[in-house]
């Protein structure tokens, strides 16, 4: 299957230029994973037309972002443990690799980033219902399902 968005999409709208990732250490697995986790619940069967090429301009304006920042959130684990530097740290000594700690919290800041942009996505369809005759509120996994902490209720 291929990914909604590319890797280089990734870097570009889920990380600052000053990271120094790279397209090249987000695969397009780590992007479908994301997709699948994320997003394909919560649109149901309008995900099917999304995959299709419909919404094209609110793919790229909504969730394209979000996803970016959903694969962002997943992947900073794995950048800190391969990368030559890891995820690095602003320190008035010029650089160090981020505590665990660290990498936790920017996770979870990019989960947090990614929670805000599908809301707002979600918001947006639920609020132009012309606009997405394929969308229907009852497949939505948020509405019958509440997450807190990462657990499911």
């Amino acid at each position: 299957m291929n990914p909604l968005i590319t890797p280089q999409q990734v870097v570009t709208l889920a990380f600052s230029a000053e990271s120094h990732i790279r397209a090249t250490q987000i695969s397009q697995t780590d992007i479908v994973v994301a997709e699948q986790k994320f997003l394909a619940p919560v649109f149901g069967a309008m995900w099917s037309a999304v995959r299709a090429g419909a919404y094209a301009e609110f793919t790229q304006c909504y969730l394209a972002p979000a996803l970016a920042c959903y694969v962002k959130s997943q992947v900073l684990p794995s950048l800190a443990a391969i990368t030559s530097s890891g995820v690095v740290s602003r320190s008035w000594e010029g650089g160090k690799s981020a505590s665990e700690r660290e990498v936790v919290r920017l996770a979870r800041a990019a989960a947090d980033q990614a929670h805000t942009l599908r809301a707002q996505a979600v918001a947006w369809v639920e609020s132009h219902p012309d606009e997405f005759p394929d969308y229907d509120p009852s497949q939505n996994v948020l509405n019958h399902t509440r997450i807190e902490g990462g657990i499911v209720l």
